[in-house]
């Protein structure tokens, strides 16, 4: 006769383990290898920002980073983006002048949705 386990067993066979004490505060893989420092959530591959299963900071081209590099910005909160493509955004509403668009902008390193209170666009070519 087999013994047959429920799917909330199985559930906990997904989790990882509990990290070890060197990991700190930091992710660790199932079988207890501390992940990069930018990983949250675990990782597939040890000290690998490339390999996380959720960023603590921002996600920039595949790989967990804590700010977005020079010529890059957050978008959204969670990821880095080109001025190219905050200028697409911004471009492509433009060129659809719908009230439910938004304008993004670049603000403090980041692409924004619109200028904050106060700012206004200047357009450049």
């Amino acid at each position: 006769m087999s013994h047959s386990r429920s799917l909330s067993e199985q559930a906990w066979d997904a989790l990882p383990a509990l990290c070890p004490s060197v990991c700190k505060h930091r992710a660790c893989t199932h079988n207890g290898l501390c992940c990069h420092d930018q990983c949250l959530g675990g990782c597939s591959e040890p000290g690998n920002a490339s390999a996380c299963v959720a960023c603590r900071n921002l996600l920039h081209h595949h790989t967990c980073v804590e700010h977005c590099p020079s010529g890059y910005y957050t978008f959204k909160g969670w990821r880095c983006v080109s001025f190219a493509f905050c200028q697409d955004l911004h471009n492509q509403c433009k060129q659809k002048k719908s009230s439910d668009c938004h304008q993004y902008v670049i603000h403090n390193g980041a692409c924004i949705p619109e200028c904050p209170s106060g700012y206004t666009i200047v357009d450049s070519t």
